[in-house]
């Protein structure tokens, strides 16, 4: 199977959906070989955060994840997309959650908020770089908050 069947062919899990590409599909022929592939990096390359370190993250507010997570959800664009500093967005996460937190703590969210973005997903980077290596364009499209844009190895 040459690189371009095995792209074709590639399934991979997105948020508990399949995706993928039929080569028989007629819009496919028509638009001619693949030349690049732009891949998102949450939850593509990377794996989602465990329910471990949302639960820990939690824990500095002092409240369950019941609490915790509709916050983070309703919250996480407008910070990745860049309208906050990270500084400001646990802040105003914090007066979300209705409690106070303190500028060690804002430190200790924003290195967790990093690591458990860096789960790495080996398939996919892996199916990535043979991709690359066959020719095919790769890029990264993304709307990484600034913590972690600046320390990506993906």
């Amino acid at each position: 199977m040459d690189l371009l069947d095995e792209s074709l062919r590639f399934r991979h899990d997105i948020h508990w959906s399949v995706f993928m590409v039929d080569e028989k599909d007629s819009r496919l022929a028509s638009a001619g070989p693949i030349r690049g592939v732009i891949l998102d990096y949450g939850e593509v390359l990377c794996s989602r955060p465990s329910p471990e370190a949302l639960a820990e993250m939690a824990g500095i507010f002092g409240i369950g994840e019941d609490k915790f997570l509709p916050i983070y959800r309703s919250s996480r664009n407008p910070y990745d997309r860049g309208d906050f500093t990270g500084h400001d967005y646990w802040l105003e996460f914090a007066r979300r959650a209705g409690v106070r937190i303190h500028t060690h703590q804002i430190e200790s969210l924003r290195r967790m908020d990093v690591q458990m973005w860096s789960n790495i997903n080996q398939e996919m980077t892996e199916w990535l770089a043979r991709i690359h290596s066959g020719g095919i364009k790769t890029a990264i499209l993304s709307n990484m908050q600034t913590d972690k844009s600046g320390r990506s190895s993906a």
